[in-house]
Parts: structure tokens; sequence; C-alpha cells
């Protein structure tokens, strides 16, 4: 039986795979990069108009790209947003801009508010972005955040530069005894469990296509 995973059960999201493809690409070694090779498989079968299954060759190097992208992620910088006040992460990296110039890295804070549903917003190396409209009307490295009823001011902490937007910043509980009052964005060590999920599928696929012999076979069938 050829080993094989159907995207909609066996995987959390496809978009993890994306994350993985996206963070592999900032890296020039061959063993690394051999490890796109099955995930470019994931890439072709769901675009497949028919569902065809993609059938990817494993070899002992993607597995040798399996150790070494683990022993990589907890030495890359990675961008995160943290409490200033504890200095707890309360939110990490999330993608990789590659059309920007130089390719800017990401992350996404969830908003709880009053006035609209929870949403997210982006932070970069320049700093948390709030928009309205699709709008930038507010970007800063450092943060603070003052919850009132219906609103909350969020000042720059370095240029005094403030502006009033439906929500607040906070990873759990909608309630604003959870929102930091002091923001910062901060670059840390990614996480060492970074994905953990899907490395572990796929070093477990390869080493199950290497022992068994036929192709990792992507399929929904």
């Amino acid at each position: 039986m050829h080993p094989q995973r159907r995207l909609e059960e066996r995987w959390p999201i496809l978009t993890d795979l994306e994350a993985l493809d996206r963070f592999l690409r900032r890296f020039e070694d061959p063993t690394l990069l051999s490890v796109r090779a099955v995930l470019e498989g994931a890439f072709r079968f769901a675009q497949s108009p028919d569902g065809d299954a993609v059938p990817v060759r494993a070899t002992q190097t993607q597995l040798r790209g399996m150790d070494l992208l683990n022993a990589e992620i907890p030495r890359c910088p990675a961008l995160f947003l943290v409490d200033s006040d504890t200095g707890q992460a309360i939110f990490g990296p999330a993608t990789m801009d590659w059309d920007a110039s130089p390719p800017r890295e990401r992350g996404h804070a969830l908003v709880h508010g009053s006035t609209r549903h929870s949403h997210y917003v982006r932070f970069d190396a320049r700093g948390l972005h709030l928009e309205r409209d699709g709008q930038l009307i507010f970007m800063a490295r450092r943060v603070t955040q003052v919850v009132a009823e219906d609103h909350t001011r969020f000042v720059d902490r370095d240029s005094g530069a403030a502006v009033r937007y439906p929500g607040f910043v906070a990873r759990q509980r909608p309630a604003p005894v959870d929102a930091p009052a002091h923001l910062h964005v901060e670059t840390r060590p990614f996480p060492g469990d970074y994905l953990q999920r899907v490395r572990d599928e796929l070093t477990a696929l390869i080493r199950g296509a290497l022992d068994s012999g036929p192709p990792i076979l992507w399929d929904n069938a």
C-alpha cells in the first residue's frame, strides 16, 4: 500500500504546509530545500481540478533535511508581540511576506471588540498595524492600549501618536483584564515546537515511504 495522506482528514490544514514552505524558502542548503519537493506534491494535488493523486519520490536526503530543519528552527530569529510588563509573548510569527522588499516576516494579533467580531491585525518589524476601511491608521513598535467601554485608545509610546480603535489586543478571553496595557514587537528565537505536528507528519511520511518502497502519494481517496 502506498504511504499517503488525505489532505482533508489527516493534515491539520493546508496552510500549515504553506507556512512550512515559506519558512524553508529562507534557506539555501540543498538538503533542507529537498523537503520542498514533498510539499510541492501536496500543493499540486490541492490545485488539481480532477483530484488526481500526485506521487512524490521519497529520498534519504529529504529525511536528513527534516532532521536539519528540526535543528535549525530554534536557531532562527522570529518576531513576537510581547506583553511589555511581564515579558510574555502574546503572539508569534505567522507568515513571511516574500513580495515585500526586503522580504518581511509578519504575525497576526487577535483583537477583541464590542462593536465588531473578533479579528486579526498584523504586526511586523515596523510594529503593530491597525487599519480602517483598508487604510493604515496606526503603526508602532511600542504600544500602550487603554481599554474603554466601546473603544480602545492605542498610543505609540515613542512618538505619542494615538488613535481610537474598536477593540483591544488580548490572547484569550475578551475582557479588559486580559488586555496587556503595554505591548511591543520583539525578535526572539523561533519556538522549538513551531509547526511541530506538520514536521512530525512529514518525517513519518518520508520514513514510511523509504521503508516500504513505493512513493509518497498525495490523495483524497
